[in-house]
């Protein structure tokens, strides 16, 4: 009997000093295990190299787009209108009219006799528009181009005229090629223009960059003939008629 009571006491405290949870107090080392295959470390560090990366090429994209943009507006600003301007010989337009240069062939729409009730009006270059409102780049020298388009639901024209071949020409009257036409505008910028076979001189509103009240030369011969006051008139040929008026001499001319 006492032989089994001492076994059973044996085999209790054995079961009770199988216990592995730690005592009150006592110490518990942190294993660690969550960090064990390394993947807390892991997500942080691709988190954190994923934002730096598309922070990094959010900016690189920003920054190419934004210099492509101002590269694209500058080339496109300056095949415009940017050329810088230049003084270069001016004389104000108070004498005659120059040397013709070559006229070549009339183009189509021009003859040699005026059209009907203009025969006897001054046209040093003896050549006439007579297809009234056919819509050429040759049509009507001397006309006022802008108010005559807008009647007529023609192209839209900032500035447009023709260099004629004296001051007193008529209407219709063949104006002088090649001759280099420059706007100035209020910001000294200078829009070059040359006028064409008849002498008519064109910028469109969707292309023009002039900036209000501007000043206009021409040049032709090694010479130039210069605007003494400003103007917000791009209708040319409003001022500049045959007979002139207190501001102009008469036609544009080039010298």
């Amino acid at each position: 009997m006492k032989k089994l009571l001492g076994l059973s006491l044996l085999l209790l405290a054995g079961c009770l000093g199988t216990d592995s949870s730690p005592a009150a107090g006592s110490p518990v080392r942190d294993t660690g295990s969550s960090d064990a295959t390394g993947s807390g470390d892991v997500s942080e560090d691709t988190t954190a190299d994923t934002t730096a990366d598309t922070t990094a090429d959010t900016t690189a994209d920003t920054t190419a787009d934004t210099t492509a943009d101002t590269t694209a507006d500058t080339t496109a600003d300056t095949a415009v209108d940017t050329t810088p301007t230049d003084t270069g010989p001016v004389v104000i337009p108070d004498g005659p009219a120059g040397t013709l240069p070559p006229l070549g062939t009339a183009p189509r729409g021009y003859s040699s006799s005026a059209p009907a009730g203009q025969a006897g009006e001054p046209c040093r270059t003896a050549q006439w528009w007579v297809n009234g409102t056919s819509r050429s780049s040759a049509m009507v020298p001397g006309g006022e181009c802008i108010q005559c388009h807008r009647q007529q639901g023609g192209p839209s024209y900032a500035i447009a005229g023709t260099i004629m071949g004296d001051y007193d020409n008529a209407e219709n009257c063949r104006g002088v090629p090649t001759a280099l036409v420059e706007i100035i505008g209020a910001d000294g910028v200078v829009t070059r223009l040359t006028s064409n076979s008849v002498g008519n001189f064109y910028l469109s509103t969707r292309s023009s960059r002039v900036v209000m009240p501007y000043t206009a030369r021409v040049t032709l011969n090694g010479q130039t003939y210069a605007m003494e006051t400003e103007t917000s008139n791009g209708d040319c040929n409003s001022c500049h008629t045959p007979g002139g008026n207190g501001d102009t001499a008469g036609r544009i001319v080039a010298p």
